[in-house]
């Protein structure tokens, strides 16, 4: 059984920023005091370039993964993404829509 296990939601702060073979996303989520927390997310493979591809500053997410850490720095390295906004992106032959779709 594993227990490190994550689930969080919030907007991206900024836009995912891809290096070698991860994509690392800063989300902020608002805590019970009303004041934001700031959490880095990487993500690699394919799940990496789709949220490069499909995510920018602003767009609220659903990540379930696990804690890491790398240089003494706390992370989410994600295992899923679910996209929440309700946005379409055109792709050839149509629209296909990547609200609240698991990658």
């Amino acid at each position: 059984m594993d227990t490190n296990v994550i689930i969080i939601s919030g907007n991206l702060a900024v836009a995912p920023v891809t290096k070698d073979t991860a994509t690392t996303m800063e989300l902020a989520s608002v805590g019970l005091d009303g004041k934001s927390t700031y959490v880095m997310v990487v993500a690699s493979g394919k799940l990496g370039i789709l949220c490069a591809k499909y995510l920018g500053k602003g767009n609220r997410v659903l990540v379930q993964g696990r804690l890491g850490s790398k240089d003494g720095t706390h992370r989410i390295v994600a295992d899923s993404v679910q996209f929440l906004n309700q946005r379409s992106h055109g792709i050839e032959g149509g629209v296909a829509d990547v609200g609240a779709k698991t990658i």
